[in-house]
């Protein structure tokens, strides 16, 4: 079985519909295009080269909760671990930073 990969995670923000969205430090020749194959309603913005979660929904998951499954769908349809790192740049509320924070500690 191939190795998992760990890439950086470059940027965390949110869309202005309110979707996720997590820059990933890759290659300009790579992408998660695929992304939507892992069936958790994770998907890939291109402009953004970003991925993204659904916009939210009354009821439904916590950032931190959609950040999780972002982090899910890269492992499992890509082998890849990402990981934030003090060269992160966080553009979301100051507790929704906190939030997804304390969901990967």
């Amino acid at each position: 079985m191939e190795s998992m990969r760990t890439l950086n995670i470059n940027q965390i923000r949110l869309a202005e519909e309110g979707q996720l969205l997590v820059v990933v430090d890759l290659a300009p020749e790579e992408d998660f295009a695929f992304i939507y194959r892992a069936g958790m309603e994770i998907g890939w913005r291109p402009a953004e080269r970003a991925l993204a979660s659904p916009a939210p929904r009354l009821g439904g998951w916590s950032y931190a909760d959609w950040f999780r499954q972002i982090l899910r769908a890269a492992a499992g349809e890509y082998g890849a671990t990402l990981v934030i790192d003090r060269n992160t740049t966080w553009s979301v509320p100051v507790d929704v930073r906190r939030q997804i924070e304390s969901a990967v500690s």
